[in-house]
Parts: structure tokens; sequence; C-alpha cells
């Protein structure tokens, strides 16, 4: 990936991690910062927007067809070790706890087809529904990239891309805003939520962004540019939350913000993309999956180890709860996720 986008992964999932455990923590229950991490949530749809760019960053530019087993034992090294090991490491707490476990549950998030199943999409690693989504883009992307991508030019494919998430768009927040949506955690709103071809749009987006990169490589300073993205993300969702207005930002919405920064972050040569590729912020960027996929089975044994300290003083066990979810992902991108992966792309 390229080094600047890398930091913005971590952005994402540190976002998403107060979004689900930190909005009452100072600060970030301020006036100022709780809109933005209310709706944090959003940080999901940046990831896969992200991930269909870096998809055509690592095969849109190859001539020949994509050798698919070579591709998908490759995505299944990438993401599958540290997914089902965050699945079995929840399923015991929740049997030490609870001396139950739901098989059921525990079998589709085993085989990543949970989202496709509303009733446990957000079953045991709750995190995990977003991964049973990205198989779906895995799944697909050769067959985009094969039959439509290097077969149309780039004017078409825009076109297409825009239409469909449009009609995405139309389709999601029609349902969300009838009858139909009866609220979290109902049936609906797993299935408007987490169901995966609710999100393809995002992706579609992201390899669209990609294949405007490999078409017009044009690199310069553009931080005045990706500054007032930013703003212009902030001020909206701001906006949104303040007034209440009826708008939903997690089905990819954000697209048309999220790509345009991606690709110009991506084609960035100024003082952001050198901070952003620094070792340090790299590193970062490298374990955030690991932060992403561990946040939920980690707060919920911290949690229960841990419940006097929570209830007395939850800012400093929402601190050292972040802190000990760094420190295993660290050390899970080192000593788990690297090597597996490594033997997993070794086997004939």
């Amino acid at each position: 990936m390229i080094n600047q986008l890398t930091f913005t992964r971590f952005i994402a999932a540190l976002a998403i991690v107060i979004f689900h455990y930190g909005t009452t923590i100072v600060p970030f229950s301020s006036a100022i910062l709780l809109p933005l991490f209310k709706n944090a949530n959003i940080g999901v749809s940046y990831f896969f927007i992200l991930s269909g760019f870096v998809m055509i960053i690592a095969y849109g530019k190859k001539t020949k067809s994509i050798e698919k087993k070579e591709y998908y034992i490759n995505r299944i090294a990438r993401i599958y070790p540290v997914y089902i090991l965050a699945l079995l490491f929840m399923a015991l707490i929740l049997f030490i706890r609870f001396r139950s476990i739901d098989f059921t549950g525990l079998l589709l998030g085993s085989l990543t087809i949970q989202s496709w199943f509303p009733k446990y999409a957000s079953s045991l690693n709750t995190p995990g529904w977003s991964l049973s989504v990205e198989f779906l883009f895995y799944l697909l992307f050769p067959f985009l990239l094969n039959h439509a991508y290097k077969k149309y030019n780039l004017q078409v494919i825009t076109v297409c891309v825009l239409f469909f998430w449009l009609i995405s768009q139309i389709v999601f927040n029609y349902l969300w805003l009838s009858p139909f949506y009866t609220g979290y955690p109902s049936a609906s709103h797993s299935f408007l939520f987490y169901f995966p071809l609710m999100h393809l749009n995002e992706f579609l987006i992201g390899n669209l962004m990609g294949l405007f990169f490999l078409n017009n490589n044009k690199k310069r300073n553009y931080d005045h540019y990706l500054v007032l993205l930013f703003l212009l993300i902030c001020f909206i969702v701001i906006i949104v939350d303040t007034y209440k207005l009826p708008v939903n930002f997690h089905n990819g919405l954000m697209a048309i913000l999220f790509g345009p920064f991606i690709l110009i972050l991506a084609l960035n040569t100024g003082k952001i993309t050198k901070l952003f590729s620094y070792k340090i912020f790299v590193i970062l960027g490298e374990i955030s999956y690991g932060m992403y996929i561990y946040q939920y089975p980690a707060y919920t044994l911290i949690s229960y180890l841990g419940k006097t300290i929570k209830s007395a003083h939850p800012d400093l066990f929402f601190y050292a709860f972040f802190i000990i979810l760094l420190v295993t992902s660290f050390i899970s991108y080192y000593l788990i996720e690297i090597p597996l992966r490594r033997l997993i792309k070794a086997k004939p």
C-alpha cells in the first residue's frame, strides 16, 4: 500500500474504537468532538473504499488476468488468521462467562458469511461483520477487473459506478426512512447496515478512484485540498448531527468525499504525506486491522476482569483498555499475522 494511506487506516480504526467505547470519555465527549465520534462508524465505509482503491493499485497494471487460486490464497492469508483467532477468542470468553456457545453464529462466522444472515450478522465478534463483506469484495474483484475494468474505458466505468452508487443510496435511504426499518438491533437493521450487497457501492467507488490514479498519476502538493476535504467532512457530520437531519452516512454516502480524499492523498507530495510516511505511523497503520478485529473481545474480557475500575474510573479504564488493545495488536501483527501470512502463502 502507498505509505501515506496506511496511516489513515489507523485513524479510521481509532475512530471506530472511540465510537464503540469512548464517546463518554474526555476529550471525545466534548461538545466539539462528540458529534464526530458519535458518527465515527463511517470509518468502516472508509475501510471499504480504501480496500477497493488498494486492490486496483495492486492488480490494475497487470496485463494478464488474475491467477485466481494465488489471488484467493493471498487474500485469505491477509485477513483470515487473525479474524478466526479473534472469533474463537470471543467464543471462549462467552463460554467461560455464560457456559454456552452460539454454534450457528460460530459456524457462519468461521465461514465469514454471517452478514448474509441478518439474525447472525453481529453474533460473537460483532466487528467481524465487515470482514464478511470484504470477502464478497475479494470474491468479485477478479471478475470486475478482468471483465469490466480492462474491457471498458474510464468514462463508461465512471458512469456505471456512480449510477450504482446513486441507486444504492436511494434504496438504502428509502428503506431506512420507511416502516421497513424497525431500529437497532432488529433484523431490518442488520440487513440495511451489514448485508454485503448494501456496501458494494463503497468498494466500487474505491476501484474507480484507483483507476483514476493509474490513468492520471499527476503527483504534487495537494495539502490544502486534503485539509479542505477533511474539514468539509467534519463540517457535514457536525451539521447533520447537530440538527438531527435525516441523513445516514453508514452505507457509502460519504464515498463522494472519502474517495477523492484517498485519491488526492495517494497523489500528494506535501507535508501531510511526509508526516504520514514516517515509520511509526506506517506501523500504526499496519496494526490497525488487529485493533479493529480485537476490540470487542478485548473490551469484553477487560470489562469482565476490571469491572470495579470501569465503574469507578471510566476514563482510566478506557485508556488502559486502549493501551492493552494497541500492545496486543502490535504483538499480534509481528508474531501472528506476518508469520501465518508467510506460511499460508508458502504452501503449494
